[in-house]
């Protein structure tokens, strides 16, 4: 059985980035992985429409990347890629996850959420290491790292005094007309609205524009044709033309088994037979629920033991209406990511920041309006663009892990056959601190050009921002099952390394991919150079 330096398990960001540090280092590393990829026809067509030029883009293009509707129970919509639900078909079946109350869906996709995310980041600031054995002077050098990978679009604002950019080189990506209207808003009443605890700045997007400038084309929340959205899925196939890199799919990692020298890695192929590879070391990013069965059925201890929890940031979803319109706004060309982040800290409300992202209007909306009005449609369709399209925006937010609920999680044999069982534990509080950030946004409405209306206000439930995971969290006291060391150690293992959110010990509510990146080039970026 050949032997590798390094496995490395799963192919999201938090993987991606650490092979690709690996591989700098001159350290023989296969990546492990289902890789599960769009269809071909898809694939086809995101080829055809990746051909389009900027004034050729219009309402039929984007149709065609149009998918399914499908909805989570609480009617948040499912981020679709291209149409396609492929990043969590039949995840939770093939991986023995089983969930109540939780709207996280496992990825056994290449890339894996990536292929669905919004591509927004922030560092966290040194507040938030709070509870960590790390501290922001621990990952200033990865968070430069990572931004210089994924490359990032923004414009230079305020929020460079609590969130610096690291990047050595940002690059411009022009925002919307409803956009420039509340920035001219936002400026001149900065001073006012910090006094309230509320910073706004423009979005910061891993959005590669190194190559190909955004196009405008409108068509982001379905996917970008032209892959300039960072995605780990096309920075794997760079990876495999390094001499030092290797790539296995088709297998679904069941267990680990620690020797003395080596780890024995135990998967399963599409025909459900036992594959062994042996590595000195092994890095995991499957995402915290794969990450959590994993590691769990690796511990040689009875059932009961093989447990622990997870965190949560709460997300929450409300539209707003601007005080002022944009006109023409159906035929605009824009980009349909986060145009604004908005961060409140004000201790009225929690000691802990919350974050919102303000998204301008996009056609999503146009085609629910659409779908609600039926016929009657065309007969409004002018008054509802002068009256709300130019007004309407969208905001979504996130609360610290802290004031979020918490899930239990444990593996339960059935049949023989070992399933992780997921369980929400509600935080009754949450929709209190909600509350209290809509009071202070409707308080200071003529200052930020937007009224929030909370009538429509739509509390997820756990998980269904995606920003989760805890389950073990790094610690100082690295004592018991649920925890890791600050290298991401899970108790009683040392060859064996967790780098994605499954090492978090608490979850601001800031994003998260940027810092379980960073996180994980810093693990990577000390092979075999671990603390005993």
């Amino acid at each position: 059985m050949h032997k590798f330096e390094a496995i490395v398990i799963g192919s999201g960001p938090s993987s991606v980035i650490c092979a690709q540090k690996l591989v700098e280092k001159k350290i023989n590393t296969l990546m492990v992985d289902y890789g599960l990829e769009i269809d071909e026809n898809k694939k086809k067509l995101i080829k055809e429409l990746s051909k389009l030029k900027k004034n050729e883009w219009n309402s039929f293009y984007r149709n065609k990347l149009d998918g399914d509707k499908n909805y989570r129970d609480n009617n948040l919509p499912i981020k679709l890629s291209f149409g396609s639900s492929f990043p969590y078909d039949n995840s939770s079946n093939k991986l023995k996850i089983n969930t109540k109350n939780i709207e996280t869906y496992p990825s056994l996709a290449k890339g894996g959420l990536s292929n669905v995310w919004g591509g927004s980041v922030l560092p966290y600031r040194e507040e938030d290491f709070k509870s960590w054995p790390i501290n922001l002077n621990d990952l200033k050098d990865y968070y430069s790292y990572v931004a210089n990978k994924i490359n990032i679009s923004t414009f230079k604002n305020d929020l460079e005094n609590h969130f610096p950019i690291y990047a050595s080189n940002v690059l411009f990506l022009d925002n919307s007309k409803q956009s420039k209207i509340l920035s001219k808003k936002f400026l001149k009443n900065n001073h006012i609205l910090n006094r309230e605890g509320i910073f706004i700045g423009n979005s910061r997007l891993a959005v590669n524009q190194n190559k190909l400038e955004c196009l405008q084309c409108g068509s982001c929340l379905y996917g970008c044709v032209y892959s300039l959205i960072y995605n780990s899925g096309d920075e794997l196939e760079n990876l495999k033309k390094n001499k030092y890199f290797e790539y296995k799919k088709n297998l679904i990692v069941e267990k680990f088994i620690e020797e003395k020298d080596s780890v024995i890695i135990i998967c399963k192929n599409k025909n459900n037979e036992i594959i062994k590879l042996i590595s000195d070391r092994i890095y995991i990013g499957a995402g915290y629920l794969s990450t959590a069965k994993i590691v769990l059925n690796s511990y040689n201890v009875n059932f009961e033991k093989k447990r622990t929890t997870a965190n949560d940031s709460q997300y929450f979803f409300f539209p707003a209406l601007m005080f002022s319109s944009s006109k023409k706004i159906l035929s605009e060309n824009l980009h349909t990511l986060s145009q604004f982040f908005l961060e409140i800290k004000n201790k009225n409300i929690s000691k802990h920041m919350s974050h919102l992202q303000i998204y301008t209007f996009n056609d999503l909306f146009e085609k629910f309006i659409k779908n609600k009005l039926s016929f009657f449609y065309p007969l409004i369709k002018k008054m509802l663009e002068k009256f709300l399209y130019g007004r309407i925006i969208f905001i979504q937010g996130y609360l610290h892990s802290d004031i979020s609920s918490l899930a239990t999680i444990k593996i339960q044999d059935y049949n023989n056959v070992n399933h992780l069982e997921v369980n929400k534990v509600e935080n009754y509080t949450s929709k209190n601190y909600i509350k209290k950030i809509l009071s202070l946004l409707k308080k200071n409405s003529k200052n930020l050009g937007f009224f929030p209306l909370s009538i429509f206000l739509k509390i997820g439930n756990y998980g269904s921002g995606y920003h989760s995971g805890g389950t073990f969290k790094m610690s100082n006291e690295n004592d018991k099952i649920g925890k890791s060391d600050k290298w991401g150690r899970p108790f009683g293992f040392k060859k064996i390394h967790l780098i994605d959110s499954s090492i978090l010990p608490s979850i601001p509510s800031t994003t998260i991919t940027f810092t379980i990146m960073a996180n994980a080039a810093r693990i990577a970026d000390n092979h075999n150079k671990y603390e005993s």
